[in-house]
C-alpha cells in the first residue's frame, strides 16, 4: 500500500473510526475518507487543497473525500481528535458524503450564528472525546449518534456543493495523476529525480507540471521531494548507527553539506541537533511517553488502528470534566454517581511502621499440583514479581503423593514426589504452611471424599499410626532441610473440620486428630509451630467451633502456636424454591469477619498465638465468573489495607487456575480463584498484590480510597475505586452475570481525585500506573478481541502484551507542592511514585 494514497478499513462494516493522536509532520496525502478534525490541545498547522489553516485550541475543520492536504506541528505540544468518515454514508436522496464539498471550519468564522453554530459542533466533539476515553458500556454506538448529529449541523449551517459527473471525472483525473507521481517518489527519492523526470512521467511540460503540482498539494516538487527526504534520513538518523555521509547517499541528497541544508529548511536545526533533541524529549517531562500517546506522522502506516480505540485513552491527559457537559450531550449510557475527593498530604510527615503482611501466605490447590510445570513455571513468575513467604495446599497424604502404604499392617514411607516439591518451593524462596491432610487409603475410616480427585475425608483408622506418619515426615524433613529451616515452618491440623464435606467425623474427632498430631510434633521438637483448627466461615456458630478448640486445648494443656480460620465474605440461602443462592456481604464483609476471629481469639489464653487466614477470597466458588474481573483488582487492594493489624496473614485461595477440586473448564476465563488464568495470563486479581508490592515500608496517610506510603526519598501514593455488587445481585440473583457481560452487577461511580502534596522540593521522577477495564484487564482485552474460545498461541501472545498497568516516567520540579487531578474509573487502580532525584 502506498501511504500517500491511505487506504482506512473500516472493521464490521461501522462506517466511522475515531481516534485521538499528536500530529507530527506529516507529508502530503490523500484518502477517499471524509475527515473530521478537532484540536483538544495546543495548535496544528494544516494545508488543505494549497489553503493555509491554523488550528489552535478548540479549532475544528472538515477535509472533503480526496483532498489533498498535510499537517506541520505547531509550536506547542498538541492533542488531536480526528474522525474519518466512510464517503458511502448517504446525506441526500442520490448523493453520497463523498461527493459533497463542504467548506467547514471554525477558524473563518463570518458572523454570531456561525459561532454558535461551532461551539455546538464543539460540544459534540468534545463528547466524542469523553466516550472515547471513558468506554462506557456501547460507546461505539454513543460517538456514531455524536457524529451523525454533527454532520447535520454541519450540513444545515454551512455551506456546500454535490459534484457534478464532469467535476467527478476531472477529479478522478488529477487524483490518478497525483498518486502516481506520489508512488514515483516514494519509490525513487534516493536516486537524482528532477522536475523533467516528473513531468514526463505524466507526459507534461515542466511548466505546466509544476503549476498543477503546487495547486494540489500546496507544496512546490522541489520542497516536497525535500521533504520526503528529510523524513527518510530521519528515520535513519534516530532508527541505525549510520554516519550521515552514508544516510545522505541512501536518501538522494548528493552530498552531507545538502543534507545539513535540507534539514536547516525542514527542521530548522542540523541532523546532529534533530538527533539530540529528540533523545532529550524522549527523557523530558514533555515526552510522548508522558502523554501515553502515538504520534501522527511519517510513520502512520505502521500503527495499528482498531475500531474506535483512542491513541490517547489517559484519563490524566485530558481532563474528563471539561470534555463532558450533560446539557450538551444527549447520550446518556447508564447512570452512575460522582466521587470526588481532596487528599492533601505532607511528605515530611513521620509515620509509622508498614508491614506486608499480605505477602506472608499464598495458596495452592493441591501438593500434587506442584509436580506439574506448568504449575511451577507459574509460581516462578508469580514469586519474581511479589515475593510471598509461605504457601499451603491440600493433599499432602494423598495416594496420588504416595506418601504412606502398608506391608502386613506395617507403615510404609515414601517421600520421593514431597522431596520434588518441597525443593521447588524452597529453590524460589517460598516455605510450606503444611496443612496435614487428606487421609491415606490405608488409614481411612470410611469411604467418604470430596473433590474430582477424590480426598478422603474420615478419620484416621489407627490415631497411632497417623501420629507415626507425621513425625516420620517432619523427622525426614529436618534431616533434609535442616532443624533451622523446618522450624520456620508452619504445620496446620486438616482443613475445614466444621464443613461436613470435608470432616465426616464428630467435633471431638477432630479435637483427638489434632492432639495426636500436635503431640507427634511437638516431641520431635517443641518450637516446631502447629495450629489449627482452618475453620470455614459460616453461620456465626462456626465462631463456637474456634471457642470450642481453644477451650479443649486449654483443658487438655496442649499447645496452639497459631489460630488458622478460612474467610470468603459470601453467604448461602435457600429460596422459597429450595433454590440455593449465594448472598454476597456487604463491602466491610472482611473486616468484620476477620475483627470477629480476632476478638474471640484475644478472649482466650491464646491471645499471643498468631491469626492466620489460611484462605480468603471474594467467593468459595471456583466457577465464579466475577473472579476473571477488573473487580478483583480493587478488591484485594481494599480490603487487604482496611485489615491492617488484625491478622498475621491474609493467604489468597489460590495463585492459579490450574486447579482441580472439580473438572477442568474448557473455557479460558471460567471464574477460577486464580490470580493467573491457565494459559498463564495474569488477571486484575494478580495486580491487585502487584499494586500492593510497589508500597513503601511507612504508612503517612490513608484513607478509603487511597493509601500512601514512604521508602527511603519516594513516596508511593495508592489510589482505587472499589464499586461494590448492587442490591440484586447481592440478594442472589446472577442473571445479569453471563460469560461475556460481567459489569451488569456492579453500583458503580467514577471517582476524581485532586491530590495535593506538600512538603517537596527539587526534582523528581514520577512514576504514573493506571489499571482498569481499558488498560491491563486481560479478561477485558479478551472481551475486545472477541473472546475466542480456544486462542491460538499468537492470540495468547497478543493478551500477554495487554495484561498489566500502563505506566507513564517523567520528571517534574517543585518548590514545595506538586498537584494532580485524577479520574479512576469504575474497579480502577492508579498508583504514583514519586521519587526524589539529587544532583
Amino acid at each position: 500500500m502506498d501511504f500517500h494514497y491511505e487506504l482506512i478499513d473500516f472493521k464490521d462494516q461501522v462506517p466511522i473510526k475515531s481516534f485521538i493522536v499528536e500530529i507530527g509532520d506529516f507529508a502530503p496525502h490523500l484518502h477517499d475518507e471524509v475527515e473530521i478534525i478537532f484540536v483538544a490541545r495546543g495548535n496544528v498547522h494544516i494545508v488543505a487543497s494549497n489553503k493555509n489553516y491554523w488550528l489552535n485550541t478548540n479549532d475544528f475543520m472538515v477535509i472533503n473525500s480526496r483532498e489533498i492536504h498535510y499537517f506541520q506541528r505547531g509550536n506547542d505540544e498538541n492533542i488531536v481528535l480526528i474522525i474519518q468518515l466512510d464517503p458511502n454514508i448517504p446525506i441526500m436522496p442520490h448523493g453520497t458524503l463523498g461527493l459533497v464539498r463542504l467548506e467547514c471550519n471554525s477558524v473563518d468564522l463570518s458572523d454570531s450564528r456561525t459561532k454558535a453554530i461551532c461551539d455546538k459542533v464543539r460540544d459534540n466533539l468534545k463528547c466524542i472525546i469523553y466516550e472515547i476515553c471513558t468506554k462506557e458500556k456501547h460507546y461505539e454506538l454513543a460517538v456514531y449518534f455524536l457524529v451523525l448529529k454533527i454532520l447535520t449541523l454541519i450540513f444545515r449551517n454551512f455551506p456546500y456543493r454535490v459534484m457534478g459527473k464532469e467535476e467527478i471525472k476531472s477529479d478522478n483525473e488529477y487524483l490518478d495523476r497525483i498518486t502516481k507521481i506520489f508512488r514515483y517518489v516514494e519509490e525513487n527519492y534516493m536516486y537524482d529525480i528532477s522536475l523533467h523526470d516528473a513531468a514526463s512521467l505524466l507526459h507534461l511540460n515542466e511548466y505546466y507540471f509544476a503549476h498543477f503540482f503546487k495547486k494540489y498539494t500546496g507544496l512546490s516538487f522541489g520542497k516536497y521531494l525535500t521533504k520526503i527526504r528529510v523524513e527518510k534520513a530521519k528515520k535513519l538518523i534516530m532508527d541505525s548507527d549510520k554516519p550521515l555521509t552514508e544516510i545522505a547517499m541512501e536518501c538522494g541528497f548528493s552530498s552531507v553539506k545538502m543534507l545539513h541544508r535540507a534539514f536547516r529548511s525542514v527542521e530548522g536545526c542540523s541532523p546532529s541537533e534533530y538527533k539530540y533533541s529528540k533523545i532529550r524529549e524522549l527523557k523530558s517531562n514533555l515526552s510522548h511517553e508522558k502523554l501515553g500517546i502515538k504520534s501522527y506522522n511519517i510513520k502512520r502506516k505502521d500503527m495499528q488502528y482498531t475500531q474506535y480505540v483512542a491513541v490517547i485513552d489517559d484519563r490524566s491527559v485530558l481532563d474528563m470534566s471539561y470534555y463532558y457537559s450533560p446539557s450538551n450531550c444527549d447520550v446518556v449510557i447508564a447512570e452512575r454517581s460522582e466521587q470526588s475527593v481532596k487528599i492533601t498530604l505532607d511528605a515530611n510527615k513521620q509515620g509509622k511502621p508498614f508491614t506486608h503482611y499480605w505477602k506472608r501466605l499464598i495458596c495452592a490447590g493441591r501438593a500434587a499440583e506442584g509436580l506439574r510445570e506448568a504449575w511451577r513455571d507459574q509460581l516462578r513468575e508469580l514469586q519474581r514479581e511479589l515475593k510471598f513467604e509461605y504457601i499451603r495446599f491440600h493433599g499432602i497424604f494423598h495416594d496420588d503423593m504416595m506418601v504412606y502404604d502398608e506391608q502386613d499392617g506395617i507403615p510404609v514411607f515414601n517421600w520421593q514426589y514431597v522431596d520434588s516439591l518441597f525443593d521447588f518451593l524452597l529453590k524460589i524462596d517460598l516455605r510450606p504452611m503444611v496443612e496435614l491432610s487428606f487421609m491415606p487409603d490405608k488409614l481411612k475410616s470410611g469411604n467418604k471424599t470430596v473433590f474430582w480427585w477424590k480426598g478422603n475425608v474420615t478419620p484416621p483408622n489407627d490415631y497411632s499410626k497417623w501420629a507415626k506418619l507425621v513425625r516420620e515426615l517432619v523427622i525426614h524433613w529436618i534431616n533434609r532441610y535442616g532443624k533451622s529451616e523446618v522450624l520456620k515452618w508452619y504445620f496446620e491440623v486438616w482443613n475445614e473440620p466444621n464443613h461436613g464435606d470435608f470432616w465426616d467425623g464428630r467435633k471431638e474427632d477432630y479435637f483427638k486428630l489434632y492432639e495426636h498430631t500436635v503431640k507427634a510434633i511437638k516431641a520431635i521438637d517443641e518450637r516446631l509451630k502447629v495450629g489449627g483448627p482452618a475453620v470455614f466461615q459460616g453461620p456465626e456458630g462456626d465462631l463456637s467451633w474456634i471457642e470450642d478448640f481453644l477451650a479443649f486445648c486449654e483443658n487438655n494443656n496442649l499447645p496452639v502456636d497459631f489460630v488458622s480460620y478460612h474467610h470468603y465474605p459470601v453467604a448461602v440461602a435457600i429460596d422459597e424454591n429450595d433454590n440455593t443462592l449465594i448472598i454476597c456481604n456487604d463491602e466491610d464483609s472482611t473486616y468484620q469477619g476477620l475483627k470477629r476471629v480476632r476478638d474471640v481469639v484475644m478472649r482466650t489464653s491464646y491471645k499471643n498465638a498468631e491469626i492466620i487466614i489460611s484462605e480468603w477470597n471474594s467467593s468459595f466458588s471456583a466457577r465464579d465468573l466475577v473472579h476473571d474481573t477488573m473487580y478483583k483488582a480493587p478488591f484485594v487492594i481494599h480490603n487487604v489495607l482496611k485489615c491492617l493489624g488484625l491478622v498475621d496473614a491474609l493467604g489468597w485461595w489460590v495463585f492459579s487456575d490450574i486447579f482441580e477440586e472439580i473438572p477442568l473448564d474448557n473455557r479460558m476465563f471460567h471464574g477460577g480463584f486464580g490470580l493467573i488464568n491457565i494459559q498463564g495470563l495474569k488477571k486484575p486479581s494478580y495486580y491487585g498484590y502487584w499494586f500492593l508490592s510497589k508500597l513503601g515500608t511507612e504508612e503517612i496517610a490513608s484513607g478509603d480510597c487511597y493509601f500512601v506510603t514512604r521508602k527511603e526519598d519516594s513516596i508511593q501514593i495508592l489510589m482505587w475505586n472499589y464499586c461494590h455488587f448492587n442490591e440484586e445481585f447481592a440478594s442472589g440473583d446472577r442473571t445479569k452475570l453471563t460469560e461475556y457481560s460481567r459489569y451488569e452487577i456492579f453500583d458503580e461511580k467514577r471517582l476524581h481525585i485532586n491530590l495535593e502534596v506538600k512538603g517537596l522540593s527539587g526534582k523528581y521522577r514520577v512514576k504514573e500506573y493506571v489499571l482498569d477495564r481499558n488498560h491491563g484487564s486481560v479478561f477485558d482485552a479478551w472481551i475486545e478481541m472477541g473472546a475466542p474460545a480456544n486462542p491460538s498461541q499468537e492470540e495468547i501472545d497478543f493478551l500477554k502484551k495487554k495484561m498489566g498497568p500502563e505506566c507513564r516516567f517523567y520528571t517534574v520540579e517543585t518548590d514545595g507542592v506538586f498537584q494532580k487531578t485524577i479520574a479512576i474509573e469504575p474497579h480502577g487502580v492508579c498508583l504514583i511514585e514519586l521519587c526524589k532525584i539529587y544532583e
